[in-house]
């Protein structure tokens, strides 16, 4: 896991960037899907979801409860050299036959 160290800011950094910027940051760093809690969704990011929908023609799912939102992009994303630590803030892993994801919770870790 990265807390602690500077790249454990990088949420931090990217959400002090405008709506516009944060969705190039995320496309740029090869973000595939945005995820927003609907619980605690704020005018900002609905902006910011609306902006990468609209830039990545976007499909949105929800989780079972709908407290959770995902905007997949429309647009392939590049190979990332990032990773996710099972069992430290992430779900199980779902599925359909296009697409697989997982649901983040609290503070996920990434490696």
């Amino acid at each position: 896991a990265m807390r602690a160290r500077p790249e454990a800011n990088w949420l931090a950094d990217l959400n002090a960037l405008g709506p516009g910027q944060f969705v190039d940051a995320m496309q740029a760093l090869g973000f595939y899907a945005l995820v927003l809690d609907q619980r605690a969704l704020t005018p900002r990011m609905s902006e910011i979801e609306r902006i990468f929908a609209q830039r990545t023609q976007g499909e949105t799912i929800s989780d079972g409860d709908h407290s959770q939102t995902a905007t997949l992009s429309g647009v392939k994303p590049r190979a990332t050299a990032r990773a996710f630590i099972e069992n430290s803030g992430w779900s199980v892993l779902e599925g359909n036959e296009t697409h697989r994801w997982t649901w983040s919770s609290d503070r996920p870790s990434f490696a």
